[in-house]
């Protein structure tokens, strides 16, 4: 009795049964992997925050908050007379308050009084009061009678968050992921084959940076579209979110194009005699298979590259 012959399509399905473990082999990620990309992931926000709140970049973007909640310009328009007049009679080393400025201790100088313009009294009046304020937050508002006219709105999260104890923390926290990303990306080289190690660490690291660069990109984007007209709050606002999310933009792109790139370059073919591991690796298999026949055993099944 013969066998039934089987149909086209039947031979189809069980090449690809017989293919399907090595497509498996080939798509498993090591668990190293994932941890490495989740590493990424959370080291990346961490030394962006920690950058952005270093006082280079967080005090330019605090003098810009509080001259949107200050109106600091008209402040300094309707006391200006009162100020010099103040001048001239107030010591060398004498800080003069600016009427209505709700902020302690930001006074200007008695010399520039005397010889600045109001726009320079405004930049030294705005630089003084983000100095302070980085250094002890918003309690130098606490005792103000006029924090009640200070419409603070979507300002007040960033008069916490761009704060010089804030930036202490972050920089203490983003060591741990990162000395683990350092740990993982060594792994990796060291776990896996010759010929996939560099492809599974490139894909790793571009995996870890596309969920912070993606984040990033919306929120430039959001903050470009619901900004206010330039010179108010909304817009001030906005126009420091966006100043502010370029540089983590930036560096979270450029480790995504950098794993990349780091991916497409392990893919691309490269002839053995230029590969100091695969000529290693067909040198051993060589003798192996020597060993193996003259034991009189079957060659080992090669494995997936």
């Amino acid at each position: 009795m013969t066998a039934p012959s089987r149909t086209g399509w039947e031979d189809g399905l069980l090449e690809s049964a017989a293919a399907t473990p090595a497509l498996v082999q080939r798509l498993r990620v090591p668990w190293i992997a994932w941890l490495l990309s989740f590493c990424v992931a959370l080291s990346l926000p961490l030394v962006a925050a920690a950058g952005t709140t270093s006082s280079r970049v967080a005090q330019p973007a605090l003098a810009r908050i509080v001259d949107g909640l200050t109106g600091a310009d008209a402040l300094l328009r309707a006391d200006e007379i009162r100020l010099r007049d103040a001048a001239d009679e107030a010591g060398a080393r004498d800080l003069l308050e600016v009427a209505g400025f709700p902020i302690l201790g930001a006074g200007i100088p008695r010399d520039e009084v005397l010889s600045g313009t109001r726009d320079q009294w405004r930049r030294t009046l705005l630089d003084r009061a983000a100095a302070l304020l980085y250094e002890r937050g918003t309690r130098v508002f606490a005792e103000q009678a006029a924090t009640s006219r200070v419409d603070f709105g979507g300002g007040a999260w960033a008069l916490n968050v761009l704060d010089g104890r804030v930036h202490g923390w972050l920089v203490i926290a983003q060591w741990p992921p990162v000395l683990a990303c350092v740990v993982l990306g060594v792994g990796v080289l060291v776990m896996q084959p010759p010929i996939q190690r560099w492809r599974i660490l490139g894909l790793s690291v571009a995996v870890g940076a596309a969920p912070p660069f993606l984040l990033t990109l919306a929120t430039l984007l959001l903050a470009s579209v619901a900004g206010g007209e330039p010179g108010t709050l909304s817009g001030e606002a906005a126009d420091v979110v966006g100043t502010l999310a370029k540089g983590p933009l930036i560096q979270s792109g450029t480790v995504l194009i950098g794993g990349l790139t780091l991916w497409w370059w392990s893919n691309r073919p490269v002839r053995e005699e230029h590969d100091g591991a695969a000529r290693v690796a067909t040198a051993r298999a060589e003798r192996e298979g020597g060993r193996r026949a003259a034991a009189g055993l079957p060659p080992e099944p090669r494995r997936p590259r």
